[in-house]
């Protein structure tokens, strides 16, 4: 995936940690109310599984929302 950054394009794997999750929350924030409530609750359960799995394994909302992210971006690409 590509996104624009100060009116440049670049390849989302080549972004730092902070800006990647600026580019999620941008991206999210451009989507529906109900779609966004829909990956928060996604992101939250996530973490919830993975913690009642794995107690002491520390798994933030933003690394829950770059495995959802890196997910939504493979299934749509394999629509195309």
């Amino acid at each position: 995936m590509t996104v624009t950054i100060e009116r440049h394009q670049t390849d989302l794997h080549l972004l730092s940690l902070q800006d990647r999750r600026g580019a999620y929350l941008a991206a999210k924030e451009k989507l529906s109310e109900e779609d966004q409530q829909r990956i928060d609750k996604m992101i939250h359960d996530l973490v919830a599984a993975v913690k009642a799995k794995h107690t002491y394994c520390q798994f933030p909302l933003e690394g829950a929302m770059e495995v959802i992210a890196a997910l939504g971006i493979f299934l749509n690409r394999r629509k195309t």
